[in-house]
């Protein structure tokens, strides 16, 4: 969830059917840094309810916005999103690689793109290792300052039993930082479940000091908070 400030009298308006934008032209846009203040987006069985009954109707929508622009990138994405919130993974992975193939628009479209495209492929397709981990790492070549690709290879080597390879990839993740960004930043993962898995695997390849500050991020974390992302 986003929230956008805008001046009165700059006479900006919103451009789209849904899924608006403010307006490029004549507008300067500044991002507020998530340690300054950040919206708190809370979850609720009748809210998501509601998202998924009305997404069908999304898509006509979001298709009959493509096919009146179809060079404009972003109704792409919106179409993938839509077919993720249906868990219908083998549209939203066709539509994802279609949004993924187009050099314009919102970098962070893309690369939220390149991330699905991996995770879909990994958890629902059922396609074998070698390709997944070459889409997760497609996916980090493409924007190296986000985590997530890494964390999930990682992931996959711990539980293969391969700790010193998992530890390569856990340590670098880690050590990517929490990204300053405003779209798709999965903060559970962030601020939970890679130091958790980091810090399993500290003792064993004796990085105890790193294995201290990945156990005071998880006692930090609380589990309770409803702003972590899904």
């Amino acid at each position: 969830t986003s929230n956008r400030i805008t001046r009165s009298d700059r006479g900006l308006k919103y451009v789209g059917d849904m899924h608006e934008i403010v307006q490029t032209e004549n507008n300067f846009n500044a991002q507020v840094p998530y340690r300054w203040g950040f919206i708190r987006d809370v979850d609720s069985e009748y809210m998501k309810s509601r998202t998924t009954e009305r997404k069908l109707s999304d898509i006509q929508t979001l298709m009959r916005m493509r096919d009146e622009n179809p060079d404009d990138p972003r109704n792409y994405y919106y179409i993938a999103d839509s077919y993720i919130c249906l868990k219908d993974w083998v549209k939203a992975e066709e539509w994802f690689r279609k949004r993924a193939s187009i050099p314009g628009g919102n970098r962070s479209e893309i690369q939220d793109s390149l991330y699905y495209i991996a995770v879909i492929n990994h958890m629902f397709l059922g396609t074998p290792w070698e390709q997944c981990h070459e889409l997760y790492l497609k996916c980090y070549d493409f924007e190296p300052t986000r985590a997530e690709s890494l964390y999930f290879v990682g992931k996959h080597y711990l539980d293969q039993g391969m700790t010193s390879t998992a530890f390569m990839y856990l340590k670098h993740a880690f050590s990517l930082g929490f990204p300053e960004i405003t779209m798709s930043i999965r903060k559970n993962i962030y601020n939970y479940h890679l130091p958790k898995d980091l810090m399993n695997v500290c003792y064993s390849q004796k990085a105890y000091k790193l294995g201290e500050e990945c156990a005071d991020k998880v006692l930090r974390y609380n589990s309770d908070d409803k702003f972590a992302d899904k």
